[in-house]
């Protein structure tokens, strides 16, 4: 998956008098440790439980309850809703715009790495982890994550 980093960072090509660099090279140059565990904190989120239902961050408990009432009891959709997460929004003051690529390749991996963090932590639960692709034209609306349990 990672192979075609040179097409979602053109900057790569760019480095070493044109010659360029690798992805781990790049990160080598550039990276932060700070950075690194902001980032820890998006692709592999400590999930919690909260009125039986998994989130992936601590929800305010009188917007849980709100969403409950407005799904009129259904845990699910509230789970649905609370734990939705637009790719495109993940970075709001980002200097370099995303892509359709850009977004899919990390709805992709952050899709992965929540489904590995669930099956892990709750191995007894039925977790899903969704990664929709829509076409309505608005990179914000269409490439959208989110966790929530199948119920009987």
């Amino acid at each position: 998956m990672h192979q075609h980093a040179h097409e979602l960072i053109p900057e790569l090509r760019q480095w070493n008098d044109g010659k360029g660099i690798d992805l781990e090279g790049f990160i080598d140059c550039v990276g932060r440790y700070d950075h690194a565990i902001g980032y820890a904190a998006i692709f592999w989120p400590d999930f919690v439980v909260y009125e039986d239902c998994v989130f992936v961050n601590p929800p305010d408990p009188a917007n849980f309850h709100d969403w409950v009432a407005r799904f009129k009891g259904d845990l699910t959709e509230t789970e649905k809703m609370i734990n939705h997460l637009h790719v495109a929004d993940m970075f709001l003051n980002s200097e370099y715009p995303p892509t359709r690529e850009i977004l899919r390749h990390l709805g992709t991996i952050v899709r992965d790495m929540w489904e590995c963090r669930v099956r892990r932590d709750f191995p007894d639960r039925r977790i899903n982890v969704q990664f929709s692709q829509g076409d309505t034209g608005s990179l914000v609306d269409d490439y959208i994550l989110t966790v929530y349990q199948q119920r009987p």
